[in-house]
């Protein structure tokens, strides 16, 4: 099992947005690893972008009731702990 599978399938279920698992091939992912998504004709790939691009269409259901500075805090654990992010490759 994947973490970034894992990772997926967990906010899909908090944020409680309707989801179907299909076997995934990485073969024909959109960036050549699983998960991926295909939503309304989007195929995209990609744990974090995922999670990003649901918020964008559904809203922000889990972290809506924070105010900006907790947002913030937020975001910079998340880019701490997250070892597959632009700012961790780039060494910025």
């Amino acid at each position: 099992m994947s973490p970034f599978c894992a990772k997926l399938e967990t906010y899909l279920r908090m944020a409680k947005i309707p989801y179907e698992i299909k076997p995934g091939n990485p073969r024909v992912a959109p960036k050549g690893k699983i998960p991926y998504i295909e939503h309304d004709g989007h195929v995209m790939g990609d744990s974090e972008h995922i999670v990003e691009y649901l918020r964008e269409k559904f809203g922000d259901r889990l972290d809506a009731h924070l105010d900006p500075a907790a947002k913030a805090k937020a975001r910079l654990i998340r880019v701490m702990l997250v070892d597959d992010h632009e700012v961790m490759r780039h060494g910025v």
